[in-house]
């Protein structure tokens, strides 16, 4: 007991808020990975998963810095990371049961979307320029790459990454931008969830489906109406250039 006196003394006191700090700053990295992680961690591509990957490390290693200001006990740190460990587990553990008897069965039903498709109808995709094609790319974990190109001449209108997501479950076929609401409405940042897209799908052959989608029937948009909207399987295409055009809502 002296000598915890002793230590927990010798701790000046902007040290150890220095320290309470760090500690609140890594569980508060911890608490926010491990939400998006949870409900949104089926959908990750390799990007979201290293910066997944980064924030629990920097939350670990916030924290132990911060019980070592705080407290100067190398005990304590040791206590803390048996803890972290042990909390890793049970998420690792929590992951697995969801991949296994949630996402599995729901994967068997993305797997024919898998691939690149090209739009049939309604053509043309531009009247001012009727020899453009639109293909949708849809990649297994949930990327959408959008291109707009002419097949003949390899000119590219628009060729990159969608912001949203693409989902298949119970027939319907989903394109969600996905956010984080709750934290958008307490602080104004982290992005609104965005349904882009919630349509049944019916396939037509083993290579064709077709979904529901709204446009607007004026240029003004103030009107809209739903049209069905096809899509082939077509072979894939690399080594076109990228764009950088703002797509998000604000």
């Amino acid at each position: 007991m002296a000598e915890s006196l002793k230590v927990t003394s010798s701790v000046g006191r902007t040290r150890r808020i220095a320290g309470f700090v760090l500690i609140v700053l890594g569980f508060l990295l911890w608490a926010d990975a491990g939400w998006v992680g949870a409900f949104h961690g089926a959908w990750f591509g390799r990007d979201e998963w290293v910066r997944f990957g980064f924030l629990l490390w920097l939350g670990v290693m916030l924290t132990l810095a911060g019980c070592w200001l705080a407290y100067r006990s190398r005990r304590l740190v040791r206590r803390l990371l048996l803890g972290l460990i042990g909390a890793l587990l049970v998420v690792a553990g929590y992951g697995f049961c969801w991949w296994w008897f949630v996402m599995e069965p729901e994967f068997d039903e993305r797997r024919p979307f898998v691939g690149t498709w090209r739009r049939e109808s309604p053509l043309p995709v531009s009247p001012v320029l009727p020899e453009l094609v639109e293909d949708m790319e849809l990649l297994f974990d949930g990327t959408v790459i959008n291109r707009v190109w002419d097949p003949k001449t390899g000119a590219v209108r628009f060729n990159q990454r969608s912001p949203a997501r693409w989902h298949v479950s119970n027939g319907r076929f989903q394109e969600i931008i996905h956010g984080i609401d709750w934290l958008h409405d307490l602080a104004g940042v982290g992005g609104q969830t965005w349904v882009c897209l919630d349509s049944p799908v019916t396939w037509e052959t083993p290579d064709r489906f077709r979904v529901q989608r709204f446009q607007p029937i004026s240029s003004r948009g103030a009107s809209i109406k739903q049209v069905a909207m096809t899509w082939s399987r077509t072979e894939s295409v690399t080594g076109l250039p990228q764009t950088h055009i703002p797509i998000a809502p604000k």
